[in-house]
């Protein structure tokens, strides 16, 4: 499996889902020299990092959010790094924590919020939120707060960068109704929240992982909470999911 199918399993497909850089063919010797020079960028930056102290203190054993990371412009013109900006709402009610079931390429199945890649046609991260969730779910979200957290995964096998905001939904209203124009969340639903751990098993490490630590900690929207994870291997069978705290 070449590594875009896999991106499309994790992400969901690009039908207008314009990711924040765009892919540009080079030969296998010039794209793999870019990603070596990229995983040296990649050290040196969270080695750096790491002596950022944005809230002048570590949070409950998260590191706090620091500017994300871009890719040089000579990266992006010699290698097919794609850089994607995810959103996902928290929706909770009496009932529990809004989740949605996607059913992916493959035949690959999990759970999540909802939430996806952020279009270059939307005002900004949070309307592309607002749109995602109506698209997936049927409700409409009047206020946000946060972000709860941020999440970072960098995947040098396969050549991406995921930068992803959750954010805390305030106020919103209409009923659940699953109408997704990409065909992957074929049901949503609010479940307790002493029930869903077993549902987050599911899903990509840095996606249930954050999300189960929110629901143990409750930690204030903007507290300054940040997961990053680097992904390695190129497949579903061969990936390898290492959390990084430094």
């Amino acid at each position: 499996m070449e590594p875009p199918d896999l991106l499309e399993q994790l992400f969901g497909p690009r039908r207008r889902r314009r990711a924040r850089g765009r892919d540009e063919a080079v030969t296998d010797e010039a794209a793999d020299a870019a990603r070596q020079r990229d995983r040296r960028e990649h050290r040196r930056q969270r080695a750096a990092a790491g002596k950022v102290r944005v809230l002048g203190r570590r949070l409950r054993g998260h590191r706090p959010i620091v500017p994300a990371r871009g890719v040089g412009a000579g990266s992006a013109r010699l290698s097919s790094v794609r850089e994607w900006t995810v959103a996902g709402g928290l929706l909770e009610t009496s009932d529990g924590v809004l989740l949605v079931r996607n059913q992916r390429r493959g035949g690959i199945e999990d759970w999540s919020t909802p939430g996806g890649v952020i279009d270059d046609g939307d005002a900004d991260l949070l309307a592309g939120l607002t749109r995602e969730v109506e698209e997936e779910t049927g409700l409409r979200v009047r206020e946000w707060s946060g972000p709860l957290y941020e999440v970072r995964a960098h995947a040098p096998d396969m050549g991406w960068h995921m930068r992803c905001e959750v954010h805390l939904a305030v106020a919103f209203d209409g009923n659940v109704r699953v109408d997704d124009p990409d065909g992957i969340v074929v049901e949503a639903t609010f479940v307790p929240a002493a029930e869903c751990a077993p549902l987050l098993a599911s899903c990509a490490p840095w996606v249930g992982e954050p999300l189960a630590a929110w629901l143990r900690e409750r930690w204030a929207p903007g507290s300054g909470v940040d997961f990053c994870y680097d992904v390695f291997g190129t497949t579903r069978a061969d990936m390898r999911v290492v959390r990084s705290l430094a």
